[in-house]
């Protein structure tokens, strides 16, 4: 996972590998992308070019450890719902 200063903020970041059947069947991979989008909170996930699965999370600079805890919580559901086998994501990723 990579953190970074980002437009007034931190954007989180972290990679998981495509795999073969990710470039074989880009269509089908790039749906099950836009599933996990439909249902998450505060991450964004997206294919880069060599179809690694990037999921990214961006938090305002001003820090509220109730606020913050939030976010957290919401970020590793979505990673949840991400390596849920009904997703079908698991099938793409490394």
């Amino acid at each position: 996972m990579s953190i970074r200063e980002f437009a007034g903020g931190v954007l989180l970041k972290a990679y998981f590998g495509g795999n073969a059947t990710a470039k074989k069947e880009k269509e089908k991979y790039l749906r099950c992308i836009n599933t996990l989008n439909e249902k998450a909170t505060v991450l964004r996930f997206y294919s880069d070019d060599d179809s690694d699965l990037a999921a990214e999370a961006w938090y305002p600079r001003l820090y509220d450890k109730a606020a913050f805890g939030t976010f957290i919580d919401a970020m590793n559901a979505n990673l949840r719902q991400m390596f849920d086998p009904a997703n079908g994501m698991n099938e793409f990723i490394k």
